[in-house]
């Protein structure tokens, strides 16, 4: 029996130490990636600031050689613009920041999901490849610099890189594929839930098929500002939701 029990002891030493290691290797696996989207993050928002502040250079030297109301008028609506595009670029480093550090916390393609969907409320991967930002929050807001004009997103914008795809939250069966313009719209059913995938270019799934959770939808087209972005619904049944509460 004492052979048994020291046997049984050792086991499961090895066992937990067989778990330490996993755990370490998802670890760093998960450091590695967040460093490769940092990188990546970084340079993309070098080059918008960049640019920002060029704006802002140029507007700064019209604004001096202006003479006439007009030419000050038009000068001051540049640099206004400008400093605003600065201060959104800014803003938009420091929110990215964030999200490295909460790939770090967290970790990404390492998170287990649950089989209930509404267990996954806060978990459910985000619905596009690559590096992102959300530039456009679900509700009803104001637009910065125009009185009166409120919008109702319905949803949530979340912009990409060029070329990337769109992909589904969580298992489920493609209930609807229809065309809106120039894009399409791609609706996956998970029970009494829907997350609902606009502004696609090209589509890789067919009505009736089964997912699996990161599987390919579609390429994202550009915006009008030529722009990668993806406008991501989610509902439970009629009702819509906040998708930010509910993506990682």
């Amino acid at each position: 029996k004492a052979e048994e029990e020291a046997a049984r002891k050792a086991a499961e030493e090895a066992q937990k130490a067989e778990e330490a290691r996993k755990a370490e290797e998802a670890r760093k696996k998960r450091e590695a990636e967040a460093k490769r989207k940092a990188e990546e993050l970084q340079k993309e928002q070098n080059l918008k600031l960049a640019d920002a502040l060029e704006a802002l250079r140029k507007a700064e030297e019209a604004s001096k050689r202006a003479k006439t109301p007009a030419e000050k008028k038009q000068a001051k609506d540049a640099l206004d613009k400008a400093n605003k595009a600065v201060d959104q670029a800014k803003k938009e480093e420091k929110e990215q920041k964030a999200q490295i550090q909460k790939w770090i916390a967290e970790g990404d393609e390492d998170v287990k999901l649950s089989k209930d969907f509404t267990a996954n409320k806060g978990r459910l991967p985000i619905p596009i490849t690559g590096a992102y930002n959300i530039v456009g929050h679900f509700g009803r807001y104001t637009v910065p610099g125009l009185k009166r004009v409120v919008l109702d997103n319905k949803g949530i914008d979340i912009r990409g890189r060029e070329g990337a795809s769109a992909l589904a939250v969580f298992d489920g069966e493609v209930s609807s594929i229809f065309k809106y313009g120039k894009t399409y719209i791609v609706m996956l059913r998970h029970g009494s839930y829907i997350s609902v995938y606009s502004g696609l270019t090209k589509v890789s799934v067919k009505k009736g098929q089964k997912l699996k959770t990161r599987d390919t939808i579609g390429a994202i087209g550009k915006d009008k500002n030529g722009d990668t972005v993806l406008h991501f619904q989610l509902r439970k049944e009629s009702t819509k939701l906040n998708p930010e509460l509910w993506v990682k």
